[in-house]
């Protein structure tokens, strides 16, 4: 068994690249997605912290789910065609699990802040 490689599959650029490594490998996107979502939740968690004393898990929450949801929208519109074939970097089922983590996380910070 024989590697593809960009080349064999057509791809260029940097867009290419990233196609590249979600189509040979199809837990890249998932995996980028939530080290992304992990950098910018303790990111601004201990931003927070740091800034009031006291960290805001639920607002960080929200904050990461939301730069997330702008992220995979993005990657939705990363798609290159050559031929017949058309290459994507994100499928339907990581997008909609990303925008239902954004609901969820939404719900959770309305919830918490009707609490306080």
């Amino acid at each position: 068994m024989t590697w593809q490689t960009m080349a064999d599959m057509g791809l260029t650029g940097l867009s290419g690249l990233f196609i590249y490594c979600a189509n040979v490998w199809p837990g890249f996107t998932p995996v980028f997605l939530f080290s992304l979502f992990m950098i910018a939740l303790l990111g601004s968690y201990f931003a927070g912290k740091r800034i009031e004393g006291d960290g805001n898990i639920m607002g960080a929450l929200f904050i990461s789910s939301f730069f997330i949801t702008v992220i995979a929208t993005i990657l939705t519109l990363m798609k290159q065609t050559v031929g017949a074939i058309t290459y994507k970097m994100i499928d339907g089922i990581t997008l909609g699990v990303v925008i239902a983590v954004f609901i969820i996380s939404t719900i959770l910070l309305l919830i918490s802040r009707n609490n306080n």
